[in-house]
């Protein structure tokens, strides 16, 4: 027996759609800057969702919401999800409410809140585990559609399969999730020193970039990008274009998302016979971004130092220059 069969206990699970377990509802739409001064309630973010597998109330701000918004308001046990993202692989992240809640709490309209039917032994600490888990998340990534920016498709969530143990024996069921859940607990606490560690080193090398790179006035001399170099925006290809083996393209998203200061290989590829109406950054080029999910994504740069040239998206542009393409992207 492997170890999950021994945790399991010989019982089995049974899968089942959401729609059959559970009811899904939307968030507060309609909201403008001046509900946020003075807030009566709580209200949860589409970036909240994305960071936290579970609800952090310490981080989210307030909204003033009127008493006909009632209806929809979060409740424990509930799991929260995103309900747009710039990739598929991004929408639909979940956060899970494991902590009773105190007051009124409701989402932002970019979410959508899925909640167990009575009876249905789903433990909330067991659901934030399951529902980012690799076969959890493929399943979600498929109801997502869109061309630049991906949704969820209501209907399709609801036929996500999610696993039950021993349904008929609610009691053995929440014994059996808890004993999971100690597991993934001990790894994630071990994961998050290591990612404590990890934040320490990269506020130490923002320190010495920074360093290395704030010139006093008279050491160097300024220019401006376009008196060095030329900018060539990219052409517009769509999630129908990507293929397994194809011409190799930098989406706009995945500068913020994937890549790092600089790469030599894609994470994507499309159609072949795209190739006469595409744009390409050539080696040494910096690809930056054009748009992105906050300020501090625009303008983002991987300088790419692949042997050839490569697609590039239309809410990005190529910038060519004789520089070093590396110290252009970490300048910037």
């Amino acid at each position: 027996m492997n170890y999950l069969d021994r945790l399991l206990e010989g019982v089995a699970v049974e899968w089942k759609a959401l729609g059959e377990v559970a009811e899904i509802y939307g968030g507060l739409t309609g909201k403008v800057k001046a509900d946020f001064d003075g807030g009566n309630a709580k209200y949860i973010t589409y970036k909240n969702i994305y960071s936290n597998p579970s609800v952090d109330l310490d981080s989210i701000e307030s909204v003033q919401v009127a008493d006909s918004e009632s209806q929809n308001a979060i409740a424990y046990g509930d799991v929260l999800f995103t309900a747009s993202s710039e990739t598929a692989d991004e929408v639909g992240m979940s956060s899970s409410v494991t902590t009773p809640l105190n007051g009124r709490v409701y989402l932002n309209s970019f979410s959508f809140g899925v909640r167990f039917s009575e009876g249905i032994p789903l433990d909330p600490q067991f659901s934030k585990h399951v529902f980012r888990s690799s076969f959890m998340r493929t399943q979600i990534a498929k109801t997502a559609s869109g061309v630049t920016r991906f949704n969820v498709s209501k209907d399709r969530f609801r036929k996500v399969q999610i696993p039950i143990p021993c349904p008929d024996n609610p009691e053995k069921s929440l014994a059996i999730q808890a004993k999971i859940v100690r597991i993934l607990d001990a790894f994630t606490e071990l994961t998050a020193e290591l990612t404590a560690e990890l934040t320490a080193r990269e506020v130490q090398y923002n320190h010495y970039r920074d360093q290395l790179l704030r010139f006093e006035d008279g050491e160097v001399k300024w220019k401006a990008l376009g008196e060095i170099g030329e900018f060539i925006r990219g052409k517009r290809f769509t999630k129908a274009d990507y293929v397994e083996d194809g011409i190799g393209a930098i989406h706009y998203g995945e500068i913020y998302t994937q890549y790092g200061t600089w790469t030599a290989d894609v994470f994507s590829t499309v159609r072949r016979e795209l190739a006469g109406s595409l744009r390409f950054a050539k080696p040494g080029d910096i690809v930056i971004a054009g748009v992105g999910e906050t300020v501090e994504d625009v303008g983002k740069a991987v300088a790419w130092l692949g042997e050839g040239d490569v697609a590039i998206h239309d809410d990005s542009y190529a910038f060519r220059h004789s520089m070093n393409p590396k110290f252009i992207s970490y300048a910037m």
